[in-house]
């Protein structure tokens, strides 16, 4: 049987029995809850395959090597993560490979980098201007979480649920009439902070369950919630108080605003010489 070439890079092929064999190897790990079709798979893998020919085609015109102490150098490094070479060995062949394609592998990935260092990463640089023009536009989004000061009735789950809705109304009642939050958490809330009327303290926002945070954004300070139902019970929270932290310095954040630039920067600069490779080789794609 003549195995289909679906694409050709250069006077590079790839053929169909490349783009299954790798769908296959991402499908047996794919999570299940991973609603991702085998076509579109099919056509991911086929244009990470088409890159990676751009990426050999580039070294080889540029003339590029990998010594085999590199090579032996990654093994060496991947056995590492292994409590013993059997082990190694046994994951490897688990992969349906041996150790002479994973020594391809290796050189071809290590080439790619090479490549990406000369041809893109080494070319990147990011100014101080840029630095401070990002920390002005998100400086606020680069402060910690809000603090938020709440207390808490808390029904738990492990009643019947006619009850459970029977002391729901009835919350629900009494704190319409004016009643007091803390004397109804000490007679119904559950947890360990009913002797406390239900008086949790300051938290960061980011700790509170989703439903909760959602909730508190539609009241202010003072305000309760209608009753909130999670996994683990239904909660009536009443916002005591927020603590805005202020944004952090320009020094506090210099590095990390340099990371995420540079990171743009780069994704940027790859699709850009991948479009430019495409051109400058050819690309024929044979569906």
């Amino acid at each position: 049987i003549v195995d289909k070439i679906v694409a050709k890079v250069g006077d590079e092929v790839i053929l169909l029995s490349e783009v299954e064999e790798r769908t296959s190897r991402l499908l047996a790990v794919l999570p299940s809850n991973e609603r991702i079709g085998k076509k579109e798979i099919m056509k991911r893998v086929l244009e990470d395959l088409v890159e990676e020919k751009l990426f050999m085609l580039e070294a080889k015109k540029l003339k590029m090597k990998v010594e085999d102490d590199e090579i032996d150098a990654e093994i060496e490094n991947l056995k590492r993560k292994y409590p013993s070479e059997t082990a190694f060995y046994s994951a490897l062949e688990k992969e349906g490979k041996n150790l002479a394609q994973l020594k391809e592998e290796i050189k071809e990935g290590l080439l790619v980098k090479k490549v990406l260092y000369s041809q893109i990463l080494s070319k990147i640089k990011v100014s101080e201007e840029e630095i401070k023009n990002f920390y002005e536009e998100y400086k606020k989004d680069l402060s910690p979480p809000p603090k938020v000061c709440i207390s808490q009735i808390w029904i738990k789950l492990n009643h019947p649920e006619e009850e459970i809705e029977e002391i729901v109304e009835e919350i629900k009642s009494r704190l319409k009439k004016g009643e007091d939050f803390y004397s109804l958490a000490r007679q119904y809330s559950e947890g360990p902070f009913r002797e406390k009327g239900g008086r949790i303290g300051y938290l960061p926002e980011t700790q509170l369950l989703p439903e909760i945070r959602i909730a508190l954004r539609s009241i202010k300070v003072g305000g309760i919630t209608p009753p909130i139902r999670s996994n683990d019970g239904i909660r009536f929270i009443k916002l005591e108080g927020i603590q805005y932290s202020p944004p952090p310095s320009l020094e506090e954040v210099r590095e990390k605003i340099k990371r995420i630039i540079f990171k743009r920067k780069t994704q940027e600069a790859i699709n850009e010489w991948i479009e430019k490779k495409k051109k400058e080789y050819g690309v024929e794609i044979r569906w």
